[in-house]
């Protein structure tokens, strides 16, 4: 008999993080139920405070967009989030805001060049550096992995960013993501 305390769960694969993830985009959209022409749009996973420790969530938060012209759209503010375990156990919670679909705002559509696409491709996804930290590993790969994410996404949803960084600044200050 081992006195040992057992050790951190594994590294869920690959498809356990898809899986998850097309399971709280769809949950989310079926919450929300936004009217044509609005589209769901979902944020990166993020963790519900900073740092990430056992215990902690991670969400992922939801707004609405729609095209207005070939390089506009518009978009509403924060609809509804689901929070989930960051090792893929148990089920998301989705919570609905009591918001309206409406108008927030008008954005630009800023151009991806494919150099900028194939970088942050190469990366591994953001919940799994997520799940890594959630194990215990603070390797510098993954934290520069996790700020290359953000920054390109706070790049390419500036307006979404700005929702989310008074929801989560102990993670935005982290990241050293200037306003």
């Amino acid at each position: 008999m081992s006195d040992a305390a057992p050790g951190p769960p594994p590294l869920p694969d690959a498809s356990s993080f898809e899986q998850r993830r097309n399971d709280v985009y769809e949950r989310l959209s079926e919450s929300l139920a936004v009217p044509s022409p609005w589209e769901p749009t979902f944020s990166p996973p993020l963790p519900r405070s900073w740092p990430l420790a056992t215990g902690v969530e991670l969400v992922v938060h939801a707004a609405a967009t729609r095209v207005t012209a070939p390089t506009l759209f518009e978009h509403t503010g924060l609809l509804a989030e689901a929070s989930f375990d960051p090792l893929c156990q148990g089920a998301p919670c989705v919570m609905r805001h009591e918001v309206r679909v409406e108008r927030v705002a008008t954005a630009a559509v800023i151009p991806l060049t494919a150099a900028e696409l194939g970088s942050v491709q190469s990366l591994p996804a953001v919940d799994v550096c997520f799940a890594r930290i959630a194990l215990g590993t603070t390797d510098p790969a993954t934290a520069a992995a996790l700020r290359a994410h953000f920054r390109f996404q706070a790049r390419r949803a500036a307006w979404l960013h700005a929702l989310l960084r008074p929801l989560h600044p102990g993670f935005y200050a982290w990241l050293e993501l200037e306003a």
